[in-house]
């Protein structure tokens, strides 16, 4: 149940049953930076979305959900993305043209950069 899964969350990650908000061991200074800066995000999903990966949730119809919410939130971040670049071209006095160009050249850069760092880390 999902009461099981909050109660032992660092359980559940190590049986791949799901995600741990929980600190991770050995935490280094850095990482505990990265956890307290992805924290906000990753309780919000973690709430938000049914994780297909619990062995309650692995079925379509929540798969489809998890689909459609995905979108969901896909659809915010693109929405305040697009508020947040206005907000700061206007205050740095950049043309608000040049700015969107700008997103969209790392936008479509960066999914190449990691694809790029992943193959590299294998070694191929």
């Amino acid at each position: 149940s999902a009461a099981s899964v909050v109660a032992r969350p660092q359980e559940a990650a190590a049986e791949g049953e799901g995600l741990s908000l929980e600190l991770p061991e050995g935490s280094t200074c850095l990482k505990m930076l990265y956890f307290a800066a992805t924290y906000p995000l990753c309780a919000t999903m973690y709430i938000t979305m049914p994780d297909v990966r619990n062995q309650r949730d692995r079925n379509v119809p929540m798969a489809i959900l998890a689909f459609l919410l995905s979108l969901v939130w896909i659809g915010f971040f693109s929405i305040a993305l697009v508020e947040w670049v206005e907000v700061i071209s206007n205050t740095l006095g950049i043309p608000l043209p040049v700015a969107g160009v700008t997103i969209l050249a790392a936008g479509t850069s960066i999914p190449d950069l990691l694809s790029s760092y992943v193959v590299a880390k294998q070694g191929q």
